[in-house]
């Protein structure tokens, strides 16, 4: 709770070295992933629990978890709007430990991550893929074996909700 977006780097270019710690939420044109920075404009990030989400409009690469990337960004502090029957983003927001939001305005390096939890993961994804490159119901294998619910489309998901299958 202590780090703070400083205003100096608000809503400005700056560097960011980081790494992939979750699956990308891939919609149309987007990807949005969650980043552990360990230095931002130089300067190295003391703080190791520091979570950054990132949108990149029209990806020319495809980033998974573990990978170690260097871009300029732009970050915002998190400012939700209170809207009476609307989601509570803030919540979200802190719940999920993330303390900025912004977008990658252009990647200049990525390197292949040592293996962790996730990465196993994306490589059992990549397998599922695949194995069943054209199975209809793909994303609702990934989601019960692995987890990954990002290729799960609305119905199923409702589905999920109202059988209590999902969590």
């Amino acid at each position: 709770l202590a780090w703070q977006l400083p205003a100096a780097w608000q809503n400005k270019e700056i560097k960011l070295s980081g790494y992939i710690i979750d699956q990308a939420i891939l919609d149309d044109n987007k990807a949005r992933y969650t980043v552990e920075p360990f230095y931002i404009n130089g300067e190295k990030l003391h703080n190791k629990h520091l979570k950054i989400q990132l949108y990149w409009m029209h990806p020319t690469a495809k980033l998974s978890p573990g990978n170690q990337i260097e871009a300029t960004v732009k970050l915002k502090a998190l400012r939700g709007l209170y809207n009476p029957g609307a989601s509570d983003e803030e919540k979200y927001w802190f719940l999920e430990g993330l303390k900025a939001r912004g977008k990658i305005v252009s990647l200049e390096a990525v390197k292949e991550g040592d293996f962790s939890l996730t990465v196993f993961r994306q490589a059992i994804a990549n397998r599922l893929h695949q194995l069943f490159p054209d199975e209809e119901f793909l994303p609702v294998i990934t989601a019960l074996t692995i987890g990954i619910r990002s290729g799960l489309d609305p119905k199923s998901r409702d589905i999920f909700q109202k059988t209590g299958t999902s969590h």
